[in-house]
């Protein structure tokens, strides 16, 4: 069975990443938001940024998923 896989956007145009490239793509960004913390209740929902971000992503990856193939299948 192959790898999973979904199209994205680039800044080289559309490329297919698998779940694990897509949650670390998101993941990237989201580490971004550390730069904005100063207070130690900034760090708390920092983590919890962090833990949205993981889950989020994998949710919306296995979304793309799911649309992909559904077109496949009705094209």
């Amino acid at each position: 069975m192959t790898e999973k896989t979904i199209k994205v956007e680039s800044y080289f145009g559309e490329k297919e990443i698998n779940k694990e490239e897509f949650a670390k793509r998101w993941f990237g960004w989201a580490v971004q938001f550390g730069n904005l913390c100063y207070e130690s209740e900034d760090w708390r929902k920092y983590e919890t940024v962090l833990e949205w971000a993981k889950e989020l992503s994998e949710k919306s990856f296995d979304r793309n998923l799911k649309r992909e193939e559904k077109n496949v299948t009705n094209n």
